[in-house]
């Protein structure tokens, strides 16, 4: 489990850091969008899941990040003896961390490893109506996640291409994950 204290003291110390250590800003703002699966432990099953962030680039081998998520859990729509009942569940993430490149910038491919953490709000709802009447109702949460992860960055052109990677990541609320996903970036002032 992360506290949620030292999470947010480990960000300023890194912000500052890259901020405060006269890095040369060597690679521009990159936008990204994004797409794959989620395995959650504990039978939670795999489900799909899409994105976008952006990054900022410090140096030569440091991208600062951002990220938005959505993933679609559930979704249940059915009618039996005059009663039909529909709901859905869903998680929307948002989060930011850093990526580190192993590689010279140059190189068309460059392998990295990054960490992350933020916020997820998890909600669902459920409508029922029969018999001349309708039931609904609502939940939500909020969880801290944090993860570690790898993954590469193939240039295809000048200033795009795409980037696999994997994760693991926990969350208070979910638990344990295993992300994997492949992105299309694009890199401006290259």
């Amino acid at each position: 489990m992360f506290n949620r204290s030292v999470t947010l003291r480990g960000l300023v110390l890194l912000a500052g850091a890259c901020l405060t250590s006269g890095a040369v800003l060597a690679a521009g703002p990159e936008v990204e969008g994004f797409g794959g699966g989620a395995t959650f432990s504990g039978g939670g099953g795999t489900h799909g899941f899409f994105g976008g962030g952006g990054s900022w680039g410090f140096g030569d081998s440091l991208r600062v990040l951002g990220e938005v998520t959505y993933s679609p859990l559930a979704s249940l729509s059915g009618s039996q003896s005059g009663v039909n009942v529909s709901a859905t569940e869903h998680v929307l993430g948002v989060g930011g961390g850093a990526e580190f490149s192993f590689l010279e910038p140059s190189r068309r491919v460059r392998p990295y490893v990054l960490g992350v953490i933020g916020l997820d709000h998890l909600s669902a709802s459920a409508t029922v109506t029969g018999g001349g009447a309708t039931g609904s109702g609502s939940a939500s949460s909020n969880s801290v996640y944090g993860g570690v992860g790898g993954g590469v960055r193939y240039f295809i052109g000048k200033s795009w291409g795409i980037k696999p990677q994997i994760r693991y990541q926990h969350s208070t609320d979910v638990g344990n994950e295993i992300i994997y996903s492949v992105g299309v970036f694009f890199r401006f002032g290259n």
